[in-house]
């Protein structure tokens, strides 16, 4: 993991500078929005003392930006579904994308915000319709494909991302009897380290 390359975040491409500062009081990141000729771009600086390894830094950065837009997404989101969550949560989930409960609580992965903002809506989407249907049959996925009209291309880039770096795995519509319902109905997926997620800026070796 170097300065100079790339993790997008929140569907916006970052730049990730390391600036190791011996002076420093407070160690942390900051981001910063530009716009070039492909639209908006982000720089992360994360500034670190030399006895401070930085990669933790902008793990715990992460995870606080995906609480908020999760959050903030759900909330937007529910009364589009006509839905009332109890409780969201934002975890270190190891397996599965999120997951929703029969007494309306949510639990997503932090590392939705790693992925493109309609991927991120569309699992929000799939959690939220399951307070409405507790199954994956033909009404669930008319319901999440209503509010989520890219869910099977978000479906197929959770299977496989961009660098492969995760595969996921959801149950395909019923076609004939729904499947028996559960306490949590869930998004799977293999979870990998967060390098696996950053790609060379452009030229980079």
């Amino acid at each position: 993991l170097r300065g100079g390359r790339i993790l997008t975040v929140n569907g916006i491409p970052h730049r990730i500078r390391f600036d190791t500062d011996a002076t420093a009081l407070r160690a942390g990141v900051r981001q910063s929005l530009d716009t070039d000729a492909d639209g908006i771009v982000g720089l992360l600086e994360v500034r670190h003392r030399p006895d401070i390894d930085p990669v933790p830094l902008l793990d715990r950065w992460l995870r606080e930006q995906a609480r908020g837009v999760l959050q903030a997404r759900v909330t937007a989101l529910a009364p589009v579904v006509g839905v009332r969550p109890t409780s969201i949560a934002v975890r270190d989930q190891q397996t599965r994308w999120g997951s929703a409960s029969k007494q309306g609580s949510l639990s997503f992965s932090w590392r939705l915000i790693l992925a493109p903002a309609f991927v991120l809506d569309s699992v929000v989407i799939h959690e939220l319709a399951h307070l409405r249907h507790d199954n994956h049959g033909p009404a669930f996925w008319a319901l999440a494909k209503t509010h989520a009209p890219r869910t099977d291309e978000a479906r197929r880039w959770l299977r496989a991302s961009r660098a492969g770096s995760c595969t996921a795995k959801t149950a395909e519509p019923a076609t004939k009897t729904s499947a028996p319902a559960s306490a949590h109905r869930s998004i799977v997926l293999s979870l990998t380290p967060l390098a696996t997620w950053i790609h060379p800026a452009s030229g980079a070796a």
